[in-house]
């Protein structure tokens, strides 16, 4: 199985990147593609920033999937 934050940016036609951009302007400046990868994969989700971060993803994707629709 692969990773479902992955498959829901490729519905999309959006990439990570894109994905990090928005993180960035919402809050989270310093965040890095390294560690927003880690993140996606399931590695250091029990860091606080993480925990923000995935919930700040999963608003960020149900918002551009609402979009779509």
């Amino acid at each position: 199985m692969g990773n479902p934050t992955r498959a829901r940016l490729m519905e999309l036609g959006k990439t990570q990147v894109d994905l990090l951009r928005e993180i960035r302007k919402r809050g989270y400046p310093k965040c890095t593609e390294p560690y927003l990868s880690k993140v996606n994969n399931g590695l250091n989700t029990y860091q606080p920033q993480a925990v923000g971060i995935i919930k700040l993803r999963e608003e960020i994707l149900s918002e551009w999937e609402s979009e779509v629709k």
